[in-house]
């Protein structure tokens, strides 16, 4: 994820509610400065230093079996859809 050009501190990135409402997030490495709902989704901002990408990692539980389907992406940006196989 790289730094949002409009705030050369913070990084965003957007996640599906679709998603959102499938799992459990149960850890955000590194922690957020602020998670935020929007109508499609949440806003998850991060403070960064420089233009140097972060990694960010989710530790999710399934809520169900089967195919989850997501997208995420930069607020604003066209996002990456997703599929997820959750296997018993």
């Amino acid at each position: 994820m790289l730094p949002d050009p409009e705030q050369a501190d913070t990084a965003q990135v957007w996640i599906s509610s679709d998603y959102l409402s499938t799992v459990r997030v149960q850890q955000v490495q590194p922690e957020p400065d602020t998670w935020t709902g929007v109508g499609d989704g949440a806003v998850l901002a991060f403070p960064v230093s420089g233009p140097d990408p972060i990694t960010v990692v989710l530790q999710i539980r399934p809520d169900q079996v089967g195919l989850l389907r997501g997208a995420v992406g930069a607020p604003g940006r066209e996002p990456v859809e997703f599929w997820q196989l959750v296997y018993p």
